[in-house]
């Protein structure tokens, strides 16, 4: 496939088209994505809970000390 841009003409084999649109489709199911988890975020609701236990596990890792929170909560909507 021959792109004409400016003074030059870009030469696409089939597998480059395909992978552009594939990568246009995926840019765009991003920003969608972005999008709309942005709106969530704005339209959140604030709602009281209640902490029914809460604890931290310490893990020794090879890499040094690792720890894991672990917290039960409930609320109600």
């Amino acid at each position: 496939m021959k792109l004409p841009v400016r003074i030059t003409t870009l030469h696409l084999s089939r597998k480059s088209v395909y992978l552009l649109v594939l990568a246009a489709a995926l840019v765009g199911a991003g920003g969608y994505s972005y999008v709309q988890q942005g709106q969530a975020i704005d339209n959140a609701v604030t709602v009281q809970a209640t902490v029914d236990s809460a604890q931290v596990e310490r893990l020794d890792a090879g890499r040094g000390i690792d720890y894991e929170p672990e917290i039960e909560y409930t609320y109600d909507y």
